[in-house]
């Protein structure tokens, strides 16, 4: 007999030596892991997209003004210019906001907003009215820009506000025994 013991397999009444098992089982087991990565990689095609539209020069008259608006900045310069669905606002750098129709740039209203040297952010848009934020108050307005009321903020804003249609969140830095909150809304 040579070195290698035999042993019978019941089931197939064959006999196999215990090192070909061995040897036997990892290359069923390759052979099983190669199968299964080739039919996990052989996926549907994706499509192919189509190339991209050619660029080309717009001639020069392509754009037209809808309507032009002359705004009274006297001798402010204008600031900030941000736009809503139905309204355009102009900040100036002497704290006022001119509200111009959206729709032929009709001049609806111009508005002082902050007591001087406040920081003035983007107006904010909300279902039924309109909040212009500083960093010492909340102003509010109607669509039309006619004043509704103030909201004094008990600390300073010191970001950017944003708003989601019903409410208006902003950060303002709250320091409480010498722990600085940024959380306001």
């Amino acid at each position: 007999m040579d070195r290698h013991q035999y042993q019978r397999c019941p089931q197939q009444g064959l006999h196999i030596c215990g090192g070909q098992v061995v040897r036997l089982v990892r290359k069923l087991g390759m052979a099983a892991l190669a199968a299964a990565l080739a039919v996990g990689c052989a996926s549907k095609p994706r499509p192919v997209a189509p190339p991209p539209a050619q660029i080309s020069e717009l001639s020069t008259n392509t754009f037209a003004a809808a309507w032009r608006a002359e705004v009274p900045l006297r001798t402010a310069r204008m600031k900030r210019l941000m736009v809503d669905d139905y309204n355009v606002y102009i900040y100036t750098n002497d704290e006022q906001c001119f509200w111009l129709s959206r729709n032929g740039g009709r001049l609806m209203s111009i508005s002082t907003v902050g007591d001087g040297g406040e920081k003035l952010y983007n107006v904010i848009s909300l279902a039924d009215r309109v909040v212009v934020p500083t960093s010492t108050q909340l102003v509010v307005y109607d669509r039309k820009g006619k004043l509704m009321h103030t909201v004094k903020l008990r600390y300073p804003a010191t970001s950017g506000v944003s708003g989601d249609g019903r409410s208006v969140f902003l950060t303002a830095t709250v320091r409480l025994w010498g722990a600085v909150s940024n959380r306001y809304r």
